[in-house]
C-alpha cells in the first residue's frame, strides 16, 4: 500500500469508528430503557449486544498495520462500516479493488 493510502487510511479509522458506535451506542440505550424487559432481562441483552460489537470492532479495527490494511477495510465493507464514499480519496488501484469488493457484496 502506498504512504498516501496509509495517511487515508489512519485519517478514517476514528472516523468510521465513531459514526459505527453512533448507532450502536443509540440501540445499547434503547435496550437498557425498554421498560418492557425487568432489569434482569435488560442487563444480559445489552452484556451480548456489547459483546457482539466487540468483536466486531475487535475485526475491523484490532489489527492495525500496513499490511493488514486492505483486509481491514474488505472486513469493514463486509459489516457495514465502509461505504463507497468513504473510498473516494484512496489511490485508483485501491479504491478498484474495494469497488469489486462492494459490488461482490452487492453494495450500491
Amino acid at each position: 500500500m502506498s504512504e498516501s493510502d496509509w495517511r487515508i487510511y489512519n485519517a478514517l479509522i476514528p472516523i468510521l469508528r465513531e459514526r459505527y458506535l453512533v448507532g450502536r451506542n443509540a440501540k445499547l440505550a434503547a435496550l437498557l430503557t425498554n421498560n418492557s424487559k425487568t432489569e434482569t432481562e435488560r442487563f444480559w441483552e445489552a452484556e451480548e449486544l456489547v459483546r457482539k460489537e466487540a468483536k466486531i470492532l475487535e475485526s475491523c479495527f484490532g489489527r492495525h498495520s500496513r499490511s493488514n490494511m486492505y483486509f481491514s477495510l474488505v472486513i469493514m465493507i463486509g459489516h457495514g462500516l465502509l461505504l463507497r464514499s468513504d473510498v473516494t480519496e484512496f489511490s485508483e488501484e485501491l479504491r478498484l479493488q474495494l469497488n469489486r469488493s462492494f459490488d461482490e457484496r452487492g453494495i450500491g
